[in-house]
C-alpha cells in the first residue's frame, strides 16, 4: 500500500465526536498532568514532531494513559477524572513509550502493563505498582509500534521498520514472524487469532485476513472500500462479524480520515469522516460497546488539554 510521508500541518481539533470530553487532563509536570515536548518547552528543539501521550487504553471502565515522555501511566475515570499516577521510572528522558497494553484480573483491575519503549526498541512489562518485571529485547526488533496481548498471554508486536508482526510467548521467546504493512492489528478475544489488513497492489484492494499464532491463514476477505490509502485495522467484533478500519480517502493526507464498520463479508456497514490527532499512535480505542478518541494538540501545550472523548461509530 502507498505510504504517505507528506509533512503534516498543525491542526485545529476536532469534529465527529460526542459533545464534551469524558476525561480531560492538563499539560504539565505534576502527577495529574501529562508531559509534553514542543517548541514551548524546548525552544529550538530539533525533534520533528511535538510529543505527548502516544497511546491510551480503556479497561474495566478506567482510562489508562501512557504519559509517553513523562515516564508514567495516568489512571482516570469519567466521574472523578484523575485517580492516580503509576510512576514507571525516575528518569523519564531515558524512555519514550509508544504503545500500551493493560493486563487486568477478574475484578477488572490492572495487574500489569506492557509498554513499547521506542528508545531501546524493547517491550517492558511493569507490575501494577510500576516496578519493572520483564524486558523483551531482540535484534529482530527495528521499530516496534503497536502492541497487543492475547488472553493466553501471547505478545504481538507490530514493527514498522521490520514490516513484521513478531509473536512472543509469555516468557518472551520469539515464536513466529508474520508479514505486516503498517495496517494495524487486532487479537481475537476468544481464540489465538491475529487479524490484520493486507493490501494487494495488483488489484488495489485490501483484504481482512486472520491467522493462527504460527501465521497460517484462517480467513481472507476482500474489503469493498473503494479507493483508499493507509488502511488501519483497530478492532474486530467476532460476534457481530465486523471490524473497524480507518483510512485516508485520498493521497492528499492531512488529518481527515474515514472510519468504517466493515462486515466479515467485506461490505461496508457504515462510514464517516473524522479528524485524527497529530503525532499520536493509538488514538482510537474500543471498550465493550463504546469507542473513544484521543483529542489533543501537542504543538500548543501547555495551552489546551489532553482529552478522551466518546466517539460514535457510523
Amino acid at each position: 500500500m502507498k505510504k504517505i510521508i507528506a509533512a503534516l500541518t498543525v491542526i485545529s481539533l476536532y469534529f465527529a465526536v460526542a459533545a464534551g470530553a469524558e476525561v480531560s487532563l492538563k499539560f504539565g509536570k505534576a502527577d495529574d498532568q501529562v508531559a509534553y515536548i514542543n517548541q514551548n518547552s524546548n525552544p529550538g528543539i530539533e525533534e520533528p514532531l511535538p510529543l505527548g501521550p502516544l497511546a491510551f487504553r480503556v479497561v474495566g471502565g478506567l482510562f489508562y494513559i501512557a504519559d509517553s515522555v513523562g515516564g508514567k501511566i495516568l489512571v482516570a475515570d469519567q466521574q472523578k477524572g484523575f485517580l492516580n499516577a503509576v510512576k514507571l521510572t525516575e528518569k523519564p528522558a531515558d524512555f519514550l513509550f509508544d504503545d500500551l497494553a493493560v493486563i487486568s484480573g477478574k475484578d477488572g483491575k490492572a495487574e500489569a502493563f506492557f509498554l513499547i519503549d521506542a528508545l531501546s526498541n524493547s517491550i517492558i512489562k511493569f507490575a501494577a505498582d510500576g516496578k519493572e518485571q520483564k524486558r523483551i529485547s531482540s535484534d529482530r526488533l527495528v521499530q516496534p509500534y503497536r502492541l497487543e496481548i492475547s488472553s493466553q498471554g501471547m505478545i504481538y508486536v507490530a514493527d514498522k521498520g521490520a514490516r513484521t508482526i513478531f509473536v512472543f510467548d509469555p516468557e518472551g521467546n520469539l515464536k513466529s514472524e508474520i508479514p505486516w504493512e503498517w495496517t494495524g492489528m487486532a487479537i481475537s478475544p476468544d481464540a489465538e487469532l491475529l487479524y490484520r489488513v493486507f493490501f494487494a497492489p495488483e488489484s488495489a484492494s485490501s483484504f481482512l485476513v486472520s491467522s493462527n499464532v504460527e501465521g497460517k491463514l484462517t480467513m481472507e476477505r476482500e474489503l469493498n472500500l473503494g479507493e483508499h490509502f493507509n488502511a488501519e485495522l483497530w478492532w474486530v467484533d467476532e460476534e457481530k462479524q465486523e471490524c473497524v478500519i480507518s483510512y485516508a480517502a485520498s493521497q492528499t493526507y492531512e488529518t481527515d480520515l474515514i472510519v468504517a464498520r466493515v462486515g466479515f463479508d467485506g461490505e461496508v456497514k457504515g462510514k464517516k469522516q473524522f479528524k485524527a490527532p497529530f503525532a499520536m499512535n493509538r488514538f482510537l480505542e474500543f471498550s465493550g460497546s463504546d469507542a473513544w478518541l484521543g483529542v489533543a494538540d501537542y504543538s500548543k501545550a501547555p495551552e489546551g488539554t489532553f482529552s478522551i472523548q466518546k466517539f460514535e461509530l457510523p
